[in-house]
């Protein structure tokens, strides 16, 4: 190891080395929202918005999620026509916000149809769930309050009458999901205290023109803070929420998993009925639940100690067990992977591989690596494989490997690239690996930004 070190540090002697709210905006994968055109349309709105604002209010946009532009353009009721949003606080120096809504008219001149007004520290976050099959869409609009009182979500209504508030609640964490399979979008809500937290789905009542709810389910009361929520599909694609959570009284991490059949409505597969704490899904290794075999369906992990491995303190090694749930609440073994948790990616851990390899992090001349070995009680192990982390310039260090006898490159980052060696000493293993094999097996941790709403 240390003569290869030498040999390495050449590649370590490289360098390592906003959009407006005017003229761009941050489009969904449907190209949502658009800024008006640069012609009478612009003009025409901004003559109604200087009409119709209130006195001393200012132009505010949303702080956070996909739609952050102060002046929005989307379709509200699927007719082809966009309607204007735009987001103002009022007045300038308060905490009273609200979102004004133009309409169309047939003499290309805009009026203003209705207002939502809410107070609160900033508007959170808005969005535009499509509620029915025709194309209708709701306004969603969170207010987020001070410290950590969670937010304030009001829900709004388009028609020709105008706008009509159907529902205003307090929440902590929030996602829309097409939970019951019906082509529109559900709201997805989680509200209450530590340990007595519920989640709550809504649906768009298109007769009544409102937002129903349709049903309820405790979240684990061992669960302390919400980190993540995220939509995915179960065995049999059964459509599911995804809920990450800390650990009461633990360092660890758990899922709560929701589904939704009409017969029994919402129900949480990983609550334990005996005692209300998360069944199986807790893990000392954060990981989120996800697609981790590229399936198209979302696998909870559970953490297993690596052989050789039998503590659970900070020198315990990790792997990950992979598991499917049914909408019985009933897992099923998928795979099992090893996680470095700090530098983001994941290596599949083979069967012949599960009870006989080891891994062992290290740093050496500023380099960290992760070395896959023969476990032996007496010291004895056999290096398969190391992975190191090389930061610098892509380039520079793809040229060097690839002038080097010993060295593959796996993949790269904005800081560095993964490299991989198969020492010599492998040879002497039925366990070794092909770079083929170091190749399929690999892969970074992806991240999606935009699983939760909060």
């Amino acid at each position: 190891m240390k003569r290869f070190f030498a040999g390495l540090l050449c590649l370590l002697t490289m360098g390592a080395c906003s959009l407006t709210l005017s003229g761009c905006t941050l489009k969904t994968g449907v190209d949502l929202m658009q800024l008006p055109k640069p012609n009478k349309d612009r003009q025409a709105i901004s003559d109604e918005l200087e009409r119709v604002r209130s006195t001393d209010a200012v132009e505010d946009a949303p702080y956070e999620g996909e739609n952050r532009n102060t002046v929005q353009m989307v379709d509200l009721d699927g007719d082809g026509v966009e309607e204007v949003v735009a987001f103002f606080r009022a007045p300038a120096n308060g905490n009273t916000y609200e979102a004004v809504v133009l309409s169309k008219q047939s003499d290309e001149s805009y009026t203003c149809v209705g207002r939502i007004q809410g107070t609160g520290v900033r508007i959170g976050q808005v969005s535009y769930p499509v509620v029915t099959e025709d194309g209708q869409r709701c306004i969603l609009m969170s207010m987020d309050k001070a410290g950590d009182q969670g937010s304030h979500l009001i829900a709004a209504d388009y028609s020709d009458s105008g706008i009509e508030v159907m529902l205003e609640t307090d929440y902590i964490s929030m996602l829309t999901v097409d939970l019951d399979s019906d082509g529109s979008q559900n709201v997805f809500l989680i509200s209450g205290q530590e340990n007595r937290r519920t989640a709550t789905i809504y649906s768009y009542d298109e007769e009544d023109r409102d937002l129903t709810l349709m049903s309820e389910s405790p979240l684990s009361a061992s669960a302390k803070i919400i980190s993540r929520l995220d939509s995915g599909y179960i065995a049999d694609n059964q459509p599911a929420v995804f809920v990450e959570e800390t650990v009461s009284g633990g360092s660890g991490q758990q899922t709560d998993l929701f589904v939704y059949q009409p017969e029994e409505g919402l129900r949480n597969l990983a609550l334990s009925t005996e005692n209300g704490t998360g069944r199986g899904t807790y893990r000392v290794v954060p990981a989120n639940a996800c697609d981790i075999n590229g399936d198209g369906l979302t696998e909870i992990p559970r953490a297993v100690h690596m052989v050789g491995s039998m503590s659970d303190g900070s020198d315990a090694v990790y792997m990950l067990d992979w598991y499917l749930y049914d909408a019985d609440g009933d897992p099923t073994y998928v795979e099992t992977t090893y996680r470095n948790v700090s530098q983001e990616w994941d290596f599949r851990i083979s069967q012949d591989w599960y009870d006989a390899v080891h891994a062992v992090k290290g740093s050496q001349d500023g380099t960290d690596y992760t070395t896959f070995e023969v476990y032996a009680a007496d010291g004895k192990s056999i290096p398969l494989l190391t992975i190191y982390y090389i930061l610098g310039d892509e380039s520079e260090i793809n040229a060097r490997v690839e002038a080097s006898d010993e060295l593959f490159a796996l993949d790269a980052t904005d800081s560095g690239v993964f490299v991989a060696q198969i020492p010599a000493e492998a040879n002497s293993s039925s366990l070794k690996l092909t770079e083929d094999q170091v190749h399929e097996r690999f892969s970074l941790i992806a991240v999606d930004w935009s699983a939760s709403q909060s």
